[in-house]
């Protein structure tokens, strides 16, 4: 039965990685047309020389200003920022069944085990199908799923190729968000940074610098939403912090049961879940603004 429910879990997990991309795409096009918005913009007004470069330049502004609320109303139709998230949880919560499972820990401690790990399933999918979800197909190959946990579940498989394996994932999600917000405040201070020069240099040449000083600043706003500091900053807390505790259990191990390992472990993945859940939600990405101070100059 596990091995059905790991297949499970495999998809739910195919189905999250395949929303997220969708979503990054989305987001990634909604910053993009923004920008160009305001750099075509502001480039429409320093051909004063060429009166047709300057209205083919302020032509595509146009259009990429028009395309940027079009892009935002679609994200949030398609709402694959939050589908993403659901089938991400979905995928984690029967991973975490899968284990306690396999452990006979908690309600299935007992010889329904096999009845309420069946009926816990349904319910983790449930939530999801109401949302519209479906998971896709990816069992297990022939060539087989090292994670899979088998019964009965080793201890020592079970802290190596589960708590140890979170740990590094929580350390490496911890690096990547912090180098993350690194490259993204660096891209917003030097946008702002240059919009400030220009600033300055507009007070000798305010027709070829002045232009640049709105352009430059809705692109650093443009990063900074798109980038979602706020949530980088909270995840990489919370992942390290989650690092932590699980070391803390596997410095413990040695004098619980495996069932209690297990429980401890679990439900500590389960809380950093549930508060994952609420925080993404909470900062799912706005569409971009489009560049109005750069379009009224067109």
């Amino acid at each position: 039965m596990i091995d059905t429910a790991w297949d499970e879990y495999r998809g739910w997990a195919l189905r999250a990685r395949e929303l997220q991309s969708s979503s990054q795409r989305w987001n990634r096009a909604a910053l993009i047309c923004a920008a160009l918005a305001a750099a075509l913009g502001a480039a429409a007004t320093q051909t004063a020389g060429d009166p047709s470069a300057g209205k083919v330049l302020s032509l595509l502004a146009a259009v990429a200003a028009a395309l940027t609320p079009i892009l935002g109303k679609e994200i949030l139709s398609l709402g694959a920022e939050a589908k993403w998230i659901r089938a991400r949880a979905t995928a984690e919560a029967i991973k975490s069944e899968c284990f306690r499972f396999a452990a006979g820990a908690g309600d299935y401690a007992g010889a329904d085990a096999q009845e309420k790990f069946a009926e816990h399933l349904s319910q983790l999918s449930e939530e999801a199908r109401k949302a519209q979800l479906f998971a896709l197909q990816d069992p297990v190959p022939a060539s087989g799923d090292r994670r899979r946990p088998s019964l009965p579940l080793d201890p020592k498989w079970y802290m190596a190729s589960r708590i140890d394996d979170q740990i590094k994932y929580y350390g490496n999600k911890q690096q990547q968000h912090e180098q993350a917000v690194t490259r993204l405040r660096y891209v917003a201070f030097g946008a702002s940074v240059l919009a400030a020069l220009c600033g300055a240099a507009g007070l000798t040449n305010q027709q070829a610098f002045g232009p640049w000083v709105g352009a430059l600043m809705t692109i650093a706003t443009a990063v900074a939403a798109y980038g979602l500091l706020d949530r980088r900053q909270y995840l990489a807390a919370s992942y390290g912090a989650m690092a932590m505790s699980l070391a803390r259990i596997k410095g413990l191990a040695g004098s619980l049961t495996l069932q209690v390992l297990v429980i401890r472990a679990e439900d500590v993945i389960e809380s950093e879940r549930a508060a994952w859940i609420e925080r993404m939600t909470q900062t799912i990405p706005a569409p971009a603004a489009p560049a109005g101070n750069a379009g009224s100059r067109i």
